[in-house]
């Protein structure tokens, strides 16, 4: 189903995600829900605005984001994942945009 939240369009889906594992069945991967959004502007304050509608539900969060800085940006500031709490939220990366940023990275390291 799609959605339209303020500025954004998001669209739900479920899937069994390879990267987390249940504790008890290495094998076996739990189904996560989705959310697929796009935004008309790609502002910071646009997915800030959008993660505060999903902080009033949620007190911490996994997501993935795809490299998009403003994205990173407004989800961070609602739900950081450098807190120091066991209520850090976790920031996955898409791994092409992480490979690209580290091979960045290098080329200014000797």
């Amino acid at each position: 189903m799609t959605y339209k939240l303020g500025p954004f369009y998001a669209t739900t889906a479920t899937m069994q995600h390879p990267v987390f594992i249940h504790r008890n069945d290495e094998l076996a991967h739990p189904t996560i829900i989705m959310a697929l959004m796009t935004s008309d502007l790609k502002e910071a304050s646009d997915y800030q605005w959008m993660a505060t509608q999903i902080s009033s539900k949620v007190n911490n969060l996994v997501y993935g984001t795809d490299g998009e800085v403003a994205l990173e940006k407004g989800f961070e500031t609602v739900f950081p994942s450098k807190a120091s709490t066991a209520k850090a939220s976790i920031h996955l990366r898409c791994f092409t945009h992480l490979k690209e940023d580290m091979l960045e990275a290098l080329k200014s390291v000797k």
